[in-house]
């Protein structure tokens, strides 16, 4: 495993009451800078495994690496303006030029990959490229499927909704586990697991609740209910925006069995974007599972080291 590069964690004031909790990784002022974008609600200890036994590498030697928590996740402070992605894209501009980036390469997870496309299509002069997994596509031909899954997932948060203030701890964690993540991980009911299921259901269990305290189990609802209801106010913006995405190095990775957003989704951004990269990825990989799996980690941040490479010898 490579030698872990020295790491700076600094609150960044964007302004009155509002900090952003931020790593910067092997800082160096003038270098060449990567920013991680979270998926969901998660906080920057989702990419704990991916740097690990990945970026950690010849990336972390070549880069330096930015990873931090949106407002209102995990220790930032929460933004007054809501999720509205054009409001984090603008707190993505003010967290760069607090760091003095000028520009940067973006990679996200998931909903990561929302928020490269809207900042890039807003800002693509200061992007050099955008790339991540687990890729949304806004004009998907399946997408009332993938709104009947969100709904379905709304309401299970409902259900829970006695907890849904305060911060994270393991009492609210283990009811947003039983009643929303673990059905949404493995797909099926805890009465019909195996005996590999169930020791899966306890690794997973414990890593997720590092990815996701202390933000409170509200706050990761107001994301789903954003995106069920008020997202598709982007629309034009994405619709408009298409052709300077085309103009700009972009990699697309996805599992095929992904079980939140289908591999058809990439496929279709992929069409309006032909000079994109597309890499899919075979059973076992899944929306989340390179958190978690240390071979899945390598293989994907490896490919994504190859797309920066081609980048160069151009």
């Amino acid at each position: 495993m490579p030698r872990t590069p020295t790491s700076e964690r600094r609150f960044i004031e964007l302004g009155p009451a509002h900090r952003l909790d931020c790593e910067i990784i092997n800082r160096a002022p003038g270098r060449e800078s990567i920013i991680l974008l979270n998926g969901s609600a998660f906080n920057y200890h989702q990419w704990d495994n991916l740097l690990r036994y990945g970026f950690y590498g010849r990336l972390a030697e070549r880069y330096q690496i930015v990873r931090y928590d949106y407002g209102g996740i995990g220790h930032s402070t929460k933004n007054a303006n809501g999720w509205d992605l054009r409001t984090v894209a603008e707190e993505l501009s003010l967290l760069m030029d607090a760091l003095g980036i000028e520009q940067t390469h973006l990679y996200g997870l998931s909903k990561g990959t929302m928020l490269a496309q809207i900042y890039a299509i807003r800002n693509p002069e200061r992007v050099s490229s955008i790339a991540g997994y687990g890729w949304y596509y806004h004009n998907f031909s399946g997408m009332d499927r993938v709104v009947k899954r969100f709904k379905r997932r709304i309401d299970r948060f409902k259900k829970i909704e006695r907890a849904w203030s305060g911060p994270m701890d393991r009492f609210r964690f283990n009811l947003l586990w039983r009643n929303v993540y673990r059905r949404i991980v493995f797909g099926k009911l805890y009465k019909d697991f195996s005996a590999v299921d169930k020791i899966k259901n306890y690794f997973i269990k414990k890593q997720l609740y590092t990815l996701m305290a202390p933000t409170p189990i509200g706050t990761i609802y107001d994301w789903f209910d954003y995106l069920l209801n008020r997202m598709k106010q982007l629309k034009p913006v994405w619709d408009s925006g298409l052709s300077t995405l085309s103009r700009l190095p972009v990699f697309i990775q996805h599992a095929t069995n992904d079980e939140t957003l289908p591999v058809q989704m990439a496929r279709e951004l992929h069409q309006v974007l032909p000079t994109a990269r597309l890499i899919e990825y075979p059973s076992g990989y899944s929306h989340i599972s390179i958190a978690f799996k240390r071979s899945q980690a390598r293989r994907v941040i490896a490919d994504y080291e190859s797309f920066l490479d081609s980048l160069n010898q151009k």
